[in-house]
């Protein structure tokens, strides 16, 4: 059985702890990024696909940047990471 979620992971701890706050509205789930995304802090949160367009309006709402946006389909293998979205 497959699962697809959204990840957003981030440059820094600092913006990762604030979109936290900014997302926890919307059930954000903080956990280590993947091994197979390559990035600078190892905090992710984890999100439904279908609140992918209100926590990219929140974090734009709260002016955070430094994050990465990815789409991961889980087979039970290892994951499948797609980048859909870098901040500006």
């Amino acid at each position: 059985m497959s699962e697809t979620y959204l990840l957003f992971t981030f440059d820094s701890t600092h913006a990762a702890m604030a979109a936290g706050r900014a997302l926890k509205p919307l059930g954000a789930v903080m956990m280590p990024t993947l091994r197979e995304i390559s990035v600078s802090c190892g905090i992710s949160l984890r999100l439904r696909p279908e609140d992918g367009e209100a926590a990219l309006a929140r974090l734009a709402d709260a002016g955070l940047d430094g994050w990465q946006l990815y789409r991961v389909v889980s087979a039970g293998g290892r994951p499948a990471c797609a980048l859909l979205k870098v901040s500006s």
